[in-house]
């Protein structure tokens, strides 16, 4: 049996894990990348969420999702 290691790296990991963990800070359960958002064009209605900052990220990055924004019951 041939054994097979996998590492990811490098911007796209960055970028996917900060989105991540900004999830609890916006009322929605999904949330896309500009990335995403281009891959998917047309095929979903997106909502427009943020613009953010993603650490060791020159330009700010626009967070999308599927879901409308809901109220947030803090």
């Amino acid at each position: 049996m041939r054994r097979l290691d996998y590492t990811v790296i490098e911007d796209t990991v960055n970028v996917a894990s900060g989105i991540e963990g900004m999830t609890r800070s916006y009322p929605v359960e999904i949330l896309l990348s500009d990335a995403t958002r281009d891959a998917i064009a047309g095929a979903v209605d997106l909502h427009e969420i943020a613009t953010v900052q993603v650490k060791n990220r020159i330009e700010p990055l626009t967070l999308w999702s599927p879901d409308p924004p809901r109220e947030r019951r803090d």
